[in-house]
């Protein structure tokens, strides 16, 4: 485990990371730093207090109960993300996850127009599986009218009083899409990795889509060497002009090259520390923020 000060090590305590990939998540040739029952020891040793499971393929709600149910410790939560694998915009399929728990309704990531266009994580799907479903979704058709399944879905999301998070749409794409979510009565947005390479909203788009009511994810496995080196005086930069009280930060954990989530979450809190980040704004960023995402009563932080 990632060595901290202990003044760091109380910090971390009672944080919550809302964005960690299962495994197998691409493939199970393709392993993670460590399986799921493994981190979330480590998670639970460092006094992290909720997890959110994602997948690009699979809606986590039933591992996120097993799990749950072998470390009562710490509240485990899954969602769904809405590429092809589940039907895409899929009502349905995102009603049956609510149904058994899920926390986030993500849009769609490998299978976004947008994801496709810039040679995102669609890219590493086809390197593996050769012939996919195209990575076409888009939320709006042809006249820029949201689609009626998307009506269906922000609907459902709305009367559940959970989460919707961007995904890998274009930042206009998700402006677009969180416009029509508050109209809808949506309070719990994600902004997905803002900063992340084929994203990458500039602070002007980050300041009008928390203006909008969104809450501006950063993601720490940007920052690292195998993925886009992105400048941690840059991440601060952002956080502080829109203002951590309206962001929240993750790990993004997925592949074997980074840390485990726990220890990219600890390496995550001493990097904005050190970076000049008061502890106020962390607590903003890792518990206040996320635990409103994922509907937890912050008195029990």
């Amino acid at each position: 485990m990632v060595k901290l000060s202990p003044d760091l090590e109380q910090m971390v305590k009672g944080m919550i990371d809302t964005h960690i990939h299962v495994y197998p998540e691409i493939s199970l040739k393709v392993p993670n730093a460590a399986e799921d029952q493994v981190w979330l020891a480590e998670a639970v040793a460092a006094g992290i207090s909720a997890v959110c499971l994602k997948s690009h393929y699979w809606p986590t709600v039933d591992k996120a109960y097993t799990l749950g149910s072998l470390f009562p410790e710490i509240g485990v939560y899954g969602g769904i993300v809405l590429n092809s694998t589940v039907g895409g915009f899929n009502p349905f399929a995102v009603r049956v996850a609510v149904e058994n728990g899920a926390k986030i309704v993500w849009f769609p990531t490998w299978s976004a127009k947008h994801d496709g266009e810039k040679g995102g994580y669609s890219s590493r799907v086809a390197s593996l599986y050769g012939n996919i479903p195209p990575a076409s979704l888009t939320v709006v058709d042809d006249h820029n009218r949201l689609l009626p399944e998307v009506e269906e879905i922000l609907q459902i999301i709305a009367q559940s009083d959970i989460a919707l998070a961007t995904g890998h749409l274009s930042v206009p794409e998700s402006k677009f899409l969180i416009r029509a979510a508050r109209e809808k009565g949506i309070n719990k947005i994600v902004f997905t990795h803002a900063l992340t390479g084929f994203i990458n909203a500039s602070i002007e788009d980050q300041k009008e889509i928390a203006d909008l009511g969104a809450v501006i994810e950063h993601c720490f496995i940007a920052t690292l060497p195998m993925h886009q080196q992105l400048s941690r005086h840059k991440l601060v930069e952002s956080i502080r002009a829109v203002g951590a009280e309206r962001c929240l930060i993750s790990s993004d954990a997925v592949f074997a090259w980074n840390p485990t989530p726990p220890q990219m979450l600890r390496m995550f809190v001493a990097t904005l520390r050190e970076t000049g980040l008061t502890p106020a704004e962390i607590d903003s960023l890792a518990r206040q923020n996320p635990a409103f995402i994922l509907g937890i009563d912050r008195r029990d932080l």
